[in-house]
């Protein structure tokens, strides 16, 4: 034990020294901590690092993972000779997870810069499968890219919209406003081709945020889409009151082609045609396909209103081929194919992990599986050897009270012609009555320790020398009268009082009370009557409610002795008071 106790702490030093041994640079350290709160700041301490400074390949891959992340979160610029391989190679045997994760991660926003949707799935999708589930931050990041391709691709399915909730939820976690902000955002104009009550409720949450972080972008961007929600209702008024926000709130350079686009169609949308042309006017033919998607709905809406049917013709064609052509775009088959391939290789590489488990710990289990059998095998011996013991101590057990048993009634015998002189303190009797009451629930319980330890031959013989003591104890044609005897010495009148009061007791029930008065207990009226212990504590019960006692029986007459008791004091002290006051 000494031994294996030294091996560990020389194991646990080696481990330290290891540790100690592998410094990471203090510049690289201090550029991760500002990615998210400075990223232009990091970039340029980065930038600044001459890579032959770094030393070993750890600080080297650090670099080329943090650089890569710092070029994406500035600009959106990963230039294809990233260094991030150089990180996956290095963090491949997963010895840093995070590290892996993170460099998984920026391979696919690699990709996604380089307008490579499909490879950036697949990576952003081994990203994922690689993350440690409290890892939120990477897992966060790695479902807001996956939500964006499949937005800006138009991929069905709701594929963008489970990306952008589960990246919603591991923001919330981080408390990250922006990023909650830009998920709502999302979610809400995914939303408005199906909900638009959902859909307002997430832009909502989105401006709000917008508003308390100072992001004017956003809080436009969002204000925008509420606009085209009550748009998409028909709902004009309201649609403008949101537009209108969106134009007076920013400068004329700033203001973008879609708020002009809203504006216009809500005034067509009531009739106002000619504010609708006048804004239609500020807006231009443009590349944008999204942008001019816009601009022949407005320019729909306006000839609608204006009952020029040819040219709402003419554009409502132009709206329908440009859309068709959006939703035809060969990214989407693309994707959700590499999306379907991507599922089934996790799934496959899951499984190769569970099969190389199942065949690391067969052995294993098998060893437990022995293990635990010789385990019940000594358990059971040792029972056996304590159920001897058991019966063992039950027969002498037995033996001793069969013997105090027969002495019992030996002296009862001798008792029997006192019994007879009603002048003769019962009490003794009573004492010795209440003796054998008390072996027998002694009996009782030994038979039920007996019936528990499964001991088939010493039951049957105690069982045997048990029924017959009962039997002749039951047998005692004087027992009752001798107990009766007793009774209305002492509490007759209290017991005949409650007679009195309750007609309705049968003979069997006036019994059981006579016996409660003298400190029988269910179990004890049980063995005289023959009955099992449950069916007599049923019967008390049913004689308290028939007496009118909420209480038990054994407490509701305790209560009227105690009560007769303190009555007959009272009456003694009124008699000495009596003799006192005729002397005086």
């Amino acid at each position: 034990m000494r031994r294996l106790l030294y091996i560990s702490l020389a194991l646990m030093l080696v481990t330290m020294a290891m540790g100690c041994g592998r410094s990471v640079d203090e510049r690289l350290v201090l550029a991760d901590s500002l990615m998210w709160t400075a990223p232009d700041s990091s970039l340029a301490i980065l930038n600044a690092i001459d890579r032959d400074s770094l030393g070993d390949d750890e600080n080297l891959a650090y670099h080329a993972l943090l650089l890569t992340q710092a070029q994406f979160r500035v600009d959106y610029a990963i230039p294809y000779d990233s260094l991030i391989n150089y990180a996956i190679d290095c963090y491949d045997d997963n010895h840093n997870r995070e590290h892996y994760t993170r460099a998984l991660l920026y391979k696919g926003a690699s990709y996604e810069v380089h307008d490579n949707p499909v490879e950036a799935i697949k990576w952003y999708k081994k990203a994922e499968d690689n993350a440690d589930t409290t890892d939120y931050r990477n897992l966060a990041q790695i479902n807001l890219r996956m939500g964006v391709l499949y937005y800006d691709n138009h991929i069905g399915r709701n594929f963008d919209m489970s990306c952008f909730k589960k990246s919603l939820k591991y923001y919330s976690i981080l408390k990250d406003k922006y990023y909650i902000m830009l998920c709502n955002s999302y979610i809400g104009n995914i939303y408005r081709v199906t909900n638009q009550e959902k859909a307002r409720s997430h832009l909502n949450r989105a401006i709000k945020l917008a508003n308390e972080i100072g992001d004017d972008y956003e809080f436009f961007e969002a204000t925008n889409a509420i606009s085209k929600s009550y748009l998409q209702e028909k709902k004009y008024s309201e649609a403008l009151q949101y537009a209108l926000v969106c134009l007076n709130g920013r400068n004329d350079q700033d203001i973008d082609y879609l708020c002009l686009y809203n504006v216009s169609r809500a005034y067509s949308g009531l009739g106002k045609t000619d504010s609708a042309l006048f804004y239609l006017s500020k807006t231009s033919e443009t590349d944008d396909k999204q942008l001019l998607l816009n601009r022949y709905l407005a320019l729909c809406d306006y000839y609608n209103a204006k009952n020029d049917y040819d040219n709402f013709k003419r554009y409502n064609a132009l709206y329908n081929q440009l859309a068709d052509s959006l939703e035809s775009n060969d990214n989407i088959s693309r994707l959700v194919t590499a999306d379907i391939e991507s599922n089934k290789n996790i799934i496959n590489s899951k499984n190769l992990k569970i099969i190389d488990v199942q065949s690391k710990w067969g052995l294993s289990i098998i060893i437990v599986i022995i293990v635990s059998c010789v385990v019940v095998i000594i358990m059971r011996l040792s029972n056996r050897l304590k159920i001897k013991k058991i019966q063992s101590h039950f027969k002498a057990q037995s033996v001793e009270s069969n013997k105090k048993m027969t002495e019992i009634l030996a002296e009862l015998n001798k008792n029997s012609d006192a019994l007879s002189n009603t002048e003769h303190d019962l009490k003794v009797s009573h004492n010795q009555y209440a003796a054998m009451r008390g072996l027998l629930v002694s009996h009782i319980n030994v038979m039920k320790t007996l019936t528990i330890a499964s001991s088939n031959e010493p039951k049957k013989k105690f069982e045997k020398i048990f029924n017959e003591t009962v039997s002749s104890y039951r047998k005692d044609a004087d027992l009752y009268a001798n107990i009766k005897k007793y009774i209305d010495t002492h509490y007759g009148n209290v017991i005949q009082e409650l007679f009195d009061a309750n007609p309705s007791l049968n003979d069997e029930e006036k019994k059981i009370i006579e016996l409660v008065s003298i400190g029988f207990s269910y179990i004890d009226v049980a063995v005289l009557f023959d009955k099992t212990p449950n069916a007599m504590s049923t019967r008390f019960s049913r004689i308290s409610r028939k007496i009118g006692s909420k209480e038990p029986l054994t407490k509701y007459i305790e209560k009227l002795k105690k009560k007769n008791k303190i009555e007959h004091l009272d009456a003694c002290i009124d008699v000495d008071m009596s003799k006192t006051g005729t002397a005086m």
